[in-house]
């Protein structure tokens, strides 16, 4: 292309084209001048660059501001939004340690924690802290919620932290040496020895002694010497523990109520004062010797009657939704609360639920509100829901804790409900349960609560929560004599309206009560804050006030004479006194079993703990309750001194429930109801009783079993599990007893204590093997027979035996006795 053709297309002069080509060291000589495609190209790129750096030029305070604000906003945006960092490790006992650390801008914070069996919820207001969590043998993922000032909740962080379940011991080499003298030749000695594993529930340390075996031969012709050094033998040990199953049943029978409620008729009665007119006539007649003066009275009383008007309410019926609770395959097995301080001194209130099922085949969520507030769901996603772990053993469990470190996060209501479906389904859920216990939970702490009372002549609505009582009543009559003048005054009734509110109170003064004996006695009795008589209580001084104005009111008289009139006026007083039951406490305890499928003896304790003696009735049953034994009918306990001298003994598999009744009154409980305590069952398993280290019992007793999957935790949970001393220790422990089918041919056999006869039928897996009994301590890997388990010979002291653990045996479990 010629120069002035590039100058026409780009809109510039010749001049500007040459001038260009100069600049980029281009050979061309006048507008009629040939360039080539990369020339052009080249003097294109020049105009180009040239425009930007004009425009830079020209507009350079634009670009500046805008840098700048650009800038500013990236400053600001960075310090709102939403930023924050969780740090999560797990220690060799599976004790988790969480620390936390969030931007100024966060609000609150929710961190969320997920293993194959458990959902964890944790709350936190702080911007920096730390929590430790005990103890997870599974792997762990843990997700970070921040909320900022306007209500958005964000997951910035996810993370994996996998448990250790397994440790690795190594033991000392091995090491054999042999020194041989040959006729002249090479020998080469390569030997490997397999390593061998051992599954356990303990740690199991093994030292082996080096071995040292020499050998010599001499011959006259040569002499070559071999040393051959065996690698170190390395034994792992994987740490198990499974604890067996443990089920619970519980049936819940879902009923409608409709409760009636009909409120009394109101009575209002208005007594006008009487009204009274009296007419006085005196004649006087005078004579001259006799003077007779007589005097007439005339007395009339109009007493007006009452006016009473009656208003009759009509009745208000409430019908009560059915609750709905989960599906009868599925069964709420644990809930626990708890409300305490954590080593850090700050408290804490946290939940736990967890869900047993017979199916196992619902997915679940959970979901929970505070303080009335808005429902938060577990997980936390809409299409996210949790299953049942595949370990059948486990449940499905639920946990939410708050962290109470300001009145923020103070915990006055708990609500919860359970939503679950059967793959894509519907979604179910059940009613909300209201949490009672440990509430309310504070920054300081589980907060008291008591009762309020409102006095009548409040206002108060029929449709308020109250009780009605009704306090005192009086009756005053007077009469007169020769002027008769008579008053009479209605009786009165005052009612004291009770609406139960809560309180916070840190701690509740004693109160006093007034009672009266006759002869114008009366009596302070305190009263404490258990005490049903504690809302109708005085402080003392008020106390002492009433005492002196009762006395006074009842020894005083008013008594008015003179010639004509006597005025005498005479007040009753009726004064109801209820004095509360003794504050007692009572529990029972179990002894040890006697034996095999033996006894266990009941032991009551119970203790007094008012200052005075107080007299207790006791009773027991140990038929589940369709009558009852006595065990004291009258027994009386010292203040503050308690009794453990009533005492059962229950056999296997019987029951007992203790109730008694207690007074103040010797040989009177007529105004006294029963306590009763929850029923007991005794369960002392059949075998063999050994106790070798002087602290545990246990019952031994044999099964034919192999080792797997589903037995693995019977095995594990024997006490010599993982020793071979021990086993041997536990092995003799049964020896030193009489066995129940010894033939007295005076060796120690298997045969004289336990009966083989259940393995000798043909759809027995053991029928055919030789009877024995095993007392397994180890599982490992042989190089020759492959998987085996491990036994002392029965009664040996230095031998052991080895065979295929996938065979069926006559093993020996051990079951702790209560």
């Amino acid at each position: 292309m010629k120069v002035f053709d590039l100058a026409k297309k780009l809109d510039k002069t010749s001049k500007e084209i040459l001038k260009a080509a100069s600049y980029l060291e281009i050979n061309v000589k006048s507008n009629l001048s040939i360039l080539n495609n990369e020339e052009v190209k080249k003097i294109i790129r020049y105009f180009r660059k040239k425009r930007i750096l004009f425009l830079f030029r020209r507009y350079s305070s634009v670009f500046i501001i805008v840098f700048f604000f650009a800038s500013l906003y990236l400053i600001i945006n960075s310090e709102t939004a939403l930023s924050g960092e969780v740090y999560a490790s797990v220690d060799e006992q599976g004790e988790l340690t969480l620390d936390w650390d969030f931007g100024e801008s966060v609000d609150s914070a929710e961190i969320l924690i997920e293993t194959e069996s458990e959902l964890y919820l944790i709350e936190v207001g702080d911007k920096s802290g730390t929590t430790l969590e005990c103890c997870y043998d599974e792997n762990l993922e843990i997700s970070l919620f921040l909320t900022g000032q306007e209500d958005e909740e964000v997951e910035v962080q996810f993370i994996n932290v996998e448990v250790l379940s397994s440790t690795t011991t190594t033991l000392p080499p091995t090491t054999t040496s042999t020194t041989t003298t040959l006729p002249p030749t090479t020998t080469t000695t390569t030997t490997t020895l397999p390593p061998t594993t051992t599954t356990t529930t303990t740690t199991t340390t093994t030292t082996l002694p080096p071995t040292t075996t020499t050998t010599t031969t001499t011959t006259t012709t040569s002499t070559t010497t071999t040393t051959t050094t065996l690698p170190p033998t390395t034994t792992t040990t994987t740490t198990t523990t499974t604890l067996p199953p443990t089920t619970t049943t519980t049936t819940t029978t879902t009923s409608t109520t409709t409760t009636t409620t009909t409120l009394p008729p109101t009575t209002t009665t208005t007594t006008l004062p009487p009204t009274t007119t009296t007419t006085t006539t005196t004649t006087t007649t005078p004579t001259t010797t006799t003077t007779t003066t007589s005097t007439t009275t005339t007395s009339t009383t109009t007493t007006l009657p009452p006016t009473t008007t009656t208003t009759t309410l009509p009745p208000t019926t409430t019908t009560l939704e059915p609750f709905i609770e989960l599906p009868s395959s599925e069964t709420i097995f644990q809930t626990k609360t708890t409300c305490k301080e954590n080593k850090n001194g700050i408290y804490y209130f946290q939940f736990l639920t967890s869900i047993d099922s017979d199916t196992r085949d619902l997915r679940y969520k959970f979901s929970y509100r505070i303080n009335n507030g808005k429902f938060k769901d577990i997980p936390k996603k809409s299409n996210s829901w949790k299953e049942f772990p595949s370990n059948k053993n486990k449940k499905l469990k639920f946990k939410v804790k708050r962290i109470l470190k300001d009145g923020r996060e103070d915990i006055d209501t708990f609500e919860y409900r359970f939503q679950h479906r059967y793959g894509d389904k519907e979604i179910n859920k059940t009613s909300i349960y209201t949490l009672k216990d440990k509430l309310p939970c504070t920054k300081n702490g589980i907060i008291a609560t008591i009762p309020t009372t409102i006095v009548e002549d409040e206002n108060i609505n029929f449709t308020d929560d109250i009780q009605s009582t009704t306090t005192s009543s009086s009756t005053t009559t007077s009469s007169s004599t020769t002027t008769s003048s008579s008053t009479t005054t209605s009786s009165s009734t005052t009612t004291t309206l009770v609406e139960i509110s809560r309180v916070n109170v840190p701690s509740l003064p004693p109160k006093y009560i007034v009672t009266g004996e006759g002869s114008c006695k009366y009596t302070l009795v305190p009263v404490n804050s258990e005490s049903l008589d504690y809302s109708s209580g005085m402080s003392k001084d008020q106390a002492e006030k009433t005492k002196t104005a009762l006395e006074n009111e009842c020894l005083s008289s008013s008594i008015t004479s003179n010639t004509t009139s006597t005025t005498t006026t005479t007040t009753t007083s009726t004064t109801t006194t209820t004095i509360p039951d003794p504050s007692s406490s009572i529990s029972q305890s179990l002894g040890s079993c006697s034996g095999s499928s033996g006894t266990r003896t009941s032991t009551l304790s119970l203790t007094n703990n008012e200052s005075y003696t107080a007299y207790y009735l006791i009773e027991y049953s140990t038929n589940g309750g369709s009558s009852y034994s006595n065990a004291q009918t009258n027994q009386s306990i010292s203040g503050g001194a308690t009794d453990t001298a009533n005492t059962v003994v229950v056999s296997d598999g019987s029951s007992i429930i203790w109730r008694y009744k207690d007074s103040r009154t010797s040989n009177d409980f007529s105004n006294a109801s029963y306590a009763t305590l929850s029923v007991v069952t005794v369960d002392c398993p059949g075998g063999y009783y050994v106790n070798v280290d002087g602290t545990n019992t246990y019952a031994l007793t044999m099964q034919c079993k192999k080792w797997k999957n589903s037995t693995k935790p019977l095995f594990q949970a024997n006490p010599w599990w993982g020793s071979y001393s021990t086993a041997k220790s536990y092995m003799f422990a049964l020896i030193a007893l009489t066995g129940d089918y010894d033939d007295n041919d005076g060796n120690v056999e298997e045969s004289d204590y336990f009966d083989y006869s259940p393995f000798d039928v043909g759809s027995s897996k053991c029928f055919g093997l030789l009877n024995g009994a095993y007392f397994a301590y180890e599982i490992s890997n042989d190089q020759w027979m492959g998987p085996i388990i491990s036994a002392p010979v029965w009664n040996s002291q230095t031998q052991a035996s080895d065979w295929d653990r996938t065979y069926h045996e006559q093993y020996i479990f051990a079951e702790l006795v209560p």
